[in-house]
């Protein structure tokens, strides 16, 4: 079963139609019809915050069951880990800002190096000062 069929089940499933889920999810007319093998992540995200009770696992590659665990302990781990992903990339973006950060540091020392040495030269080899 492809993911394409496992999301019209779950669209009969909650008594619904192709059209009226892709309207309930904000995207183009058809975009059930196109869905083959896999399902894009933007439009996995607009279904997870539509129906999330909809198991995203089950829907991609069909493991589990269709709907989530009713159990509040799956839910908390499952929130866990997305809070984790995000803190993860957070991390990430800091660290990013922060190589660009030294980067740019050692780049105005250059440049204030090259500078003085610019000075020194038109001077005869003389500090200024």
């Amino acid at each position: 079963m492809k993911p394409k069929d496992r999301l019209r089940l779950y669209i009969k499933h909650i008594e619904s139609n192709p059209r009226a889920f892709e309207i309930s999810i904000g995207v183009n007319n058809g975009t059930v019809g196109k869905i083959n093998t896999s399902i894009k992540f933007d439009i996995l995200e607009r279904i997870s915050k539509k129906y999330p009770d909809l198991n995203l696992e089950w829907l991609q590659i069909g493991t589990g069951e269709m709907l989530k665990d009713a159990n509040p302990e799956f839910d908390s781990l499952e929130n866990d880990l997305v809070r984790r992903i995000l803190n993860n990339s957070l991390m990430i973006a800091e660290l990013d800002k922060r190589d660009a950060n030294l980067e740019l540091k050692i780049m105005e020392r250059s440049a204030d190096q090259i500078q003085t040495n610019l000075k020194m030269n038109s001077n005869g080899g003389k500090k200024s000062g």
